[in-house]
């Protein structure tokens, strides 16, 4: 066979790893995606889980003041004796 012909083509190194072969071009590039706030939860999806705790929580305080007859009041402890 002519060996110019196989001269043309670029060349591409390839390491193993594993049972995988990993192009270098790859290899390169995987480092760079993660960046920086890599695995972080974002902030608006914080204060979203926040703002729905603070619901949930004075909607249970709503129901349990719903159970109480009207015009009730919790009283202090001293005016109760």
């Amino acid at each position: 066979m002519n060996k110019a012909i196989f001269e043309l083509k670029p060349q591409q190194k390839e390491q193993k790893e594993g049972d995988f072969l990993i192009s270098e071009p790859l290899q390169r590039a995987s480092p760079n995606l993660q960046h920086k706030n890599y695995g972080k939860v974002p902030s608006y999806i914080n204060k979203y889980h926040k703002e729905r705790e603070e619901q949930l929580k004075r909607k249970a305080m709503e129901e349990e003041e719903a159970k109480h007859p009207p015009g009730t009041r919790l009283m202090p402890e001293d005016e109760r004796v």
